[in-house]
């Protein structure tokens, strides 16, 4: 015997809506790659839905991710959240069959008692032939006075280059990309690039003798090679 739905089952049937669009009233909603299990506790059904692999997400998501690796995350609009000390953008080719540019973001941090110089990072440059442009922000704050002095700098350092077989070739020296700024008695801290040792790239500072200066430095690296 088949069952037809009256005007009044069709009243309380729930609307559901895909990307704004309202889709047909149904008798039920089918759960795909998910596990659905009835919950008499809490007089709910609980919905579990969990993947593997490449995974694409939509809307607010929260929580920790165990892996360092996302593979994919899709959305139209919204905030995503990643906490890594390194974001690489890289892979797929060009119309032409080569490979496409790709960026890099590094986070890190560095604590300093004198003057004397020291690299807070360091990267290398993998691919000959490689052109890169670098920029590096540094936040430098003194922490030792409780922060009553004051003393603060901010630089933010660029340079072009490029890698050929063991070392790099500079095209346009490590400089500010924005005037560098102090507060306070900070006038002798600095923060540059140095390309100086083979296909490396140091991130150096300098601080200051009798004080402790916290650095945070972000570096973005932007590369494109022709292979």
């Amino acid at each position: 015997m088949s069952l037809s739905l009256s005007w009044l089952d069709e009243f309380f049937l729930l609307l559901v809506r895909a990307a704004g669009v309202d889709l047909p009233k149904r008798g039920a909603i089918n759960f795909i790659g998910a596990t659905v299990a009835d919950n008499p506790t809490t007089k709910a059904t609980d919905v579990t839905i969990s993947g593997a692999g490449s995974t694409a997400m939509g809307g607010s998501c929260g929580g920790t991710v165990a892996a360092a690796t996302v593979k994919q995350i899709d959305g139209n609009a919204g905030v995503v959240q990643i906490v890594p000390a390194q974001i690489d953008f890289l892979g797929g080719t060009d119309s032409d069959g080569h490979a496409l540019p790709y960026t890099r973001t590094n986070r890190v941090g560095k604590q300093t008692t004198n003057n004397t110089q020291t690299t807070v990072a360091t990267v290398s440059i993998p691919t000959d032939h490689e052109q890169v442009r670098i920029v590096a922000e540094y936040h430098a704050i003194r922490t030792d006075d409780s922060y009553v002095s004051g003393d603060r700098a901010y630089f933010c350092r660029e340079i072009l280059l490029f890698r050929a077989g063991s070392s790099l070739t500079v095209i346009t020296a490590d400089h500010d990309a924005k005037p560098a700024a102090h507060n306070g008695t900070s006038s002798a801290w600095a923060g540059v690039i140095d390309a100086s040792s083979g296909t490396n790239v140091a991130f150096k500072v300098t601080g200051e003798n009798s004080k402790t200066i916290q650095w945070r430095l972000v570096v973005e690296i932007f590369a494109g090679d022709v292979s």
